[in-house]
């Protein structure tokens, strides 16, 4: 009889538990596996449906400035404009004149215009606030077509465009603005580069607006940054007629106030002052003759006078140089010569 039976079902030998611990004991020392199956098993994360960004910030007419990110020549440009929603620029809303045009509406070329990157203002066309859809429009709102423009209207400028000469402004018309250097200042601009950039803005006066007077010509805007209230020396002209002030009377004839000279001056002090100092002008030789009143300022009595140049060479001889003939081309070429280092 064999005294070494098999163990029944569910019992458990003294080698099998030594077994046994063996195995639990090189279980224990190998590095656990991810448990796969529990992953699979387990229930999937729920997605959250993606919010839309309502525009609720945006109105139609606002100016906003943007990033193009992408242009065809079919429809158009696509903008970013910083709402999180990028904003469509149709082509027909790159001109004025392509809304009314369907043949140059489509042979027009956004992509001559445009490129990736170029930073542009633009103003809300339309919203809706369904879809979450901008249209946008490069005309301006208070646009005006150049055959409605005025001689003398006030217009918001934007510089697009500087060259030694001039600049070349967006005033909400079919043409850009010609802003000459002179128009810039009262006082004479050495440099326009030092004191106009590209993006520059502010307001000007439409000054004149040339009509096409041949076959292949175009309209043109002059525009100046001076009030029509100031008058330069170099827009009088023989013949021309303007408003006056008649400030005194001699034997020659009638002193009037023009706008331009002494009481130009005394005007454009007591503006850039804010009226704290204020320039008491004297016409028709109040204060004596010429002789005289340059005494007054040698001895304190009267603080300045417009001298003549002949006046001038009897105390500084240098001075004969401004009267001799055909010395100076122009009154530019003058103005330049008083502002150098030979003056």
């Amino acid at each position: 009889m064999d005294n070494n039976p098999s163990p029944s079902s569910g019992q458990v030998t003294a080698s099998d538990g030594i077994q046994g611990a063996q195995d639990l004991a090189a279980a224990a020392s190998r590095p656990k596996a991810a448990d796969s199956t529990a992953q699979q098993t387990g229930p999937e994360p729920v997605k959250q449906p993606k919010q839309k960004k309502k525009i609720v910030t945006l109105a139609v007419g606002d100016r906003r400035d943007g990033s193009v990110t992408r242009v065809t020549d079919r429809q158009g440009a696509w903008v970013d404009i910083g709402t999180g929603k990028e904003g469509f620029l149709h082509k027909s809303q790159f001109l004025p004149h392509l809304r009314y045009n369907k043949e140059k509406l489509e042979a027009f070329q956004p992509s001559r215009h445009l490129k990736r990157g170029d930073r542009i203002h633009v103003w809300i066309h339309k919203l809706n606030r369904e879809t979450n859809k901008i249209d946008l429009t490069l005309i301006r709102p208070d646009y005006k077509s150049i055959k409605n423009l005025k001689i003398g209207e006030q217009r918001h400028a934007v510089v697009k465009a500087v060259i030694d000469a001039a600049a070349f402004c967006d005033i909400g018309s079919d043409k850009d603005g010609f802003l000459p250097v002179s128009r810039l200042s009262q006082e004479r601009v050495q440099d326009i580069h030092a004191v106009v950039n590209v993006g520059d803005e502010f307001d000007v006066w439409v000054t004149e607006i040339s009509m096409p007077k041949e076959k292949g010509s175009k309209w043109q805007i002059a525009v100046s940054k001076l009030s029509p209230d100031i008058k330069l020396i170099s827009d009088l002209r023989r013949g021309a007629r303007i408003n006056g002030t008649v400030k005194g009377f001699n034997d020659r004839g009638a002193l009037l106030d023009v706008g331009v000279g002494v009481d130009a001056f005394a005007a454009e002090v007591e503006s850039l002052s804010g009226g704290a100092m204020k320039v008491e002008v004297f016409h028709a030789g109040k204060l004596g003759n010429i002789p005289a009143q340059i005494a007054n300022v040698f001895r304190g009595a009267q603080d300045m006078h417009l001298i003549y140049p002949e006046f001038l060479a009897s105390f500084a001889p240098e001075a004969k140089v401004i009267s001799l003939p055909y010395v100076f081309g122009s009154l530019a070429h003058l103005q330049k010569f008083y502002q150098s280092v030979l003056w």
